[in-house]
């Protein structure tokens, strides 16, 4: 399987002649030889890592062979050819007027992680105390944790979402929830699709304070608060961020900005 994927890359790659710009996500799942023909045919070559380096350590030996690397942890700045960046907000086509707002419903989904499940049932619970409509998937095919997740009075699914499927809930969805990886700093896509659709997001990362976007009214940094707490931050009414701010992080500036495009794009840094 392995080979075959790799003779249909290369076969689709050698059918592309020279091309002003090439992006990879994750380049450690190519195999350099990939990405050096790939080098041959860019003008510019730009990684991007949205895990830390160190989750997946291969990924070292692809930071030389980039012409501008990107990471999204502040910590991963320390590696020699490191650039900043976060991730992003795709700018939906419908307008703010068609996105919900206001209204109490809760949206999370992600893969089961035994170490998540206890702060997830936490505010769960709570929510249900404060009759919060939820939409809560915790993803898992493997039965202890199928199991465990029902203990803690959640509801295991199975089935994968499209992405398109994920965003019309997030659109739909009042509140979303976001349980930080600790394994690294990074902030996750649910942190900017809160930005770009004016949603307010329940968060266990506690460096989401120390970015230009930050509002109390808009993210509640968990750690155990109680149902009172909970309902407070409720109540607060979303805070408009300025349109500078929202257009910062919008999928049409990131990429020109990880491209160094010659356009008009603003900078994306990391709180240091």
């Amino acid at each position: 399987m392995i080979e075959q994927h790799k003779k249909m890359l290369l076969t689709t790659l050698n059918k592309i002649e020279n091309v002003d710009y090439a992006l990879f996500i994750r380049p450690d799942l190519f195999f350099p030889s990939f990405i050096q023909l790939a080098k041959t045919k860019c003008k510019m070559i730009v990684g991007y890592q949205w895990d830390g380096l160190d989750r997946y350590p291969e990924v070292y030996q692809y930071i030389q062979l980039m012409n501008r690397f990107f990471v999204f942890d502040e910590t991963d700045l320390s590696v020699n050819n490191t650039f900043p960046t976060t991730n992003f907000y795709f700018e939906d086509t419908r307008s703010l007027n068609e996105i919900k707002r206001g209204g109490q419903s809760v949206f999370y989904v992600g893969s089961y992680v035994k170490d998540r499940v206890d702060t997830i049932s936490d505010i769960n619970a709570k929510l249900n105390d404060l009759h919060i409509h939820r939409d809560i998937r915790v993803i898992s095919y493997d039965q202890d944790a199928i199991r465990h997740v029902i203990t803690k009075g959640l509801t295991p699914r199975s089935e994968i979402i499209t992405y398109k499927e994920n965003l019309n809930s997030v659109i739909n969805a009042s509140i979303l929830l976001d349980i930080q990886n600790d394994i690294h700093k990074g902030l996750s896509f649910r942190i900017f699709e809160g930005i770009g659709y004016e949603k307010k997001v329940i968060t266990t990362n506690p460096d989401i304070i120390r970015y230009d976007f930050y509002h109390s009214n808009n993210f509640l940094v968990w750690n155990g608060q109680s149902t009172q707490e909970l309902a407070s931050f409720i109540k607060l009414p979303y805070h408009v961020l300025e349109d500078n701010i929202k257009r910062k992080y919008s999928f049409t500036n990131w990429i020109a900005y990880m491209l160094d495009m010659p356009i008009d794009y603003i900078p994306i840094s990391l709180p240091r």
